[in-house]
Order: C-alpha cells, then structure tokens, then sequence
C-alpha cells in the first residue's frame, strides 16, 4: 500500500489532490481502513454492494477538484487520473509477489489484470485508458513513469514526514514511549525500502537518494514479508488486521478485555525501554475522568482532518465524508 501511494502521489493531479483534500497525514490508520474496505466491496461477489461502493466513490471524485500549488488543475474524475491509480494498485501487487519469491505466473496475471480493469469498468469509465492487453499495460505504466510522475510534495511527505510523526493507531494509543521507540526504528526503513522498490528509472529523474546497501534490505524484507505464506490460512488477512488496529482498550468491543489487559502488560515493558533508550520522557495520557478532552487535542484529532494546523473547507468535506461513509447514507443524505 505504501508503494502504491507513493507512486500514485507521484502524478502531479493526483499529488496536488492529496494535499489539497487528503486525510492521510493526521488519519493514516482510518484510511487504510477505509482503503482495504473499498477494494473489498470493489472486488466482492455482491454486485449490489460493488454498485452501491461505485456510486459512493464517484461521488467522493467529484468533489475533489481545484488547482494545485503550481496552478495546474486537478480533477479526481479525470479517467486518465484514476486508470493510473489502479495501474499502481495491480503493478505493485505483481512487483510484491515477485520480490516476496511467489511470482504470479502469467495467466494469473492475466486474471488480475482483467479484475482491475472490471473495476474500472464498474466505475463507469470509459475503455482505452488502461490497455487491453496486459503487454500494452506494461508499455502504458514505462511511459507514464518516464514521462509523467514528478517528485511532488505530497511523494515527499509520505516518504520522509508521514512516519516521523506517524500517530499511534488506536489500538497502541495511551503507550506513547513503546509507539515513538518503534515509529524511530521502522519509519526510516520503510522509507528506505520504499524507495529501492519503485521503478529506477524515477528514482533517477525524482533525485530520490540511493542509500547503499537499500536493495539488499529491500529485498530481504519483501522475502521475510513472503514468508507469511505459509501460515495458517485466515492469520494474515488484511481487513483482520486493520480492524484490530482500528480496536481502542475502552470500546465495547470483545477483544477490548484482552487489549487492556496486554496494554497493562506493555506499559511495565515501556518502564524499561526508557531507562535504557535516549529518547525523552513523554508524557502518559490522563486517565479517562469525566469524559472531556483538551482544546488541543480535539483540534488536532477531530477538527484538523488534514493535519496542516488550520480548520479550512477540506477539514469540514473530510468530516461529512467520514461520517457519510460510517452512516452508509445514499444520495441526497450524503449531499445535503
């Protein structure tokens, strides 16, 4: 997903989309939730459900247009625009089975291919902007890369900021010293894996640095990645761990029991990593008292849906979306 995004947010629409409108920086866990959640109902057997994701997500393009900071437009509707999304969606999943030592044979490819492009298809655009073939898509995705992606802001924000200040999902919140000792350890290396992931030929013309030694810890970590293959099945499943993830110790949920109870268990461990790490002392939250929360937080966690410091007309549209999309509202709910 990180590969995928970051390519995405490599195209200069797409780029300037993100940063104008995009919840990623302050949201990060909700919108892989989200994320996941979409490409399940996208690819699932319901072909009411397929529709009815469809016309959400047509309508959530259609309200993010505007002009970027280079007074280039931008449009999410545009059909060229979200073939490229996709595009980056199927080629980084052949490019992880590949580097992870389980590379799809070719008429698995095939298939996966005519998925993305059903799913395209369900969207309502129209055929011709992803190839037909899936040697044409290969032709397709070099001369975009070589010609097109640039090295945007919203590529370097989540290369080199979005981990450095990555929050807490819910499920690890309230320990704050076991979060920021691991947030400073893998942050930098995805970022470097990352990085000697993408096709070489944008590294260069991006400028983006080569750190030596990257490929090798790249593709160790892909390979170490594809050893979940033979766990059991149903251990792994994405959309299982992004619920987990998504899990705060104080819900109803009933795992929530056993999440306090490892939570008490992880704060003793977090005792010790501050007497042996440099990293300063950061404060613990409060106990939950009476139920309110600072003006601070409330700003940063609810109203600043973008995470740039100010409460602005994305912040608000981010909100109606968010609550529209739990709610399921059809048109006009959503609208109004």
């Amino acid at each position: 997903m990180v590969r995928a995004t970051v390519l995405e947010a490599a195209h200069p629409q797409v780029g300037a989309a993100l940063i104008d409108n995009s919840t990623f920086v302050a949201h990060p866990w909700r919108r892989l939730r989200n994320t996941l959640r979409s490409l399940q109902r996208m690819f699932g057997d319901d072909d009411q459900v397929r529709q009815r994701e469809a016309a959400r997500l047509n309508r959530l393009h259609a309200r993010l247009t505007g002009t970027g900071p280079d007074d280039r437009p931008y449009d999410a509707m545009d059909p060229a625009v979200r073939a490229w999304v996709v595009a980056t969606l199927f080629e980084s999943i052949v490019t992880m089975c590949r580097l992870s030592g389980q590379a799809l044979e070719q008429d698995a490819m095939e298939r996966l291919y005519a998925e993305f492009q059903a799913y395209l298809a369900v969207l309502g655009d129209a055929a011709g902007h992803l190839p037909d073939t899936l040697t044409g898509f290969w032709v397709y995705y070099d001369r975009v890369v070589a010609q097109e992606l640039e090295n945007t802001e919203a590529m370097r924000i989540i290369l080199y900021r979005l981990f450095d200040h990555l929050p807490a999902p819910p499920l690890l919140s309230g320990l704050p010293t076991l979060w920021a000792t691991g947030r400073a350890v893998a942050g930098p290396l995805i970022g470097v894996i990352t990085v000697a992931s993408l096709p070489e030929p944008f590294r260069r013309r991006a400028g983006l640095p080569e750190v030596p030694g990257a490929r090798t810890l790249m593709q160790g970590a892909y390979l170490t990645v594809g050893l979940a293959r033979f766990l059991p099945d149903g251990w792994v499943r994405a959309e299982d761990v992004a619920d987990l993830l998504a899990l705060s110790p104080g819900s109803d949920d009933p795992r929530a029991r056993t999440v306090a109870a490892l939570h008490d268990r992880i704060k003793r461990a977090g005792a010790l990593i501050r007497l042996v790490t440099p990293l300063p002392r950061q404060a613990e939250p409060a106990e939950p008292g009476d139920g309110r929360r600072g003006a601070e937080d409330f700003f940063r966690e609810v109203l600043d849906q973008t995470g740039d410091g100010y409460l602005d007309w994305p912040d608000l549209a981010a909100m109606a979306r968010e609550l529209s999309t739990r709610l399921d509202l059809d048109e006009p709910e959503e609208t109004r």
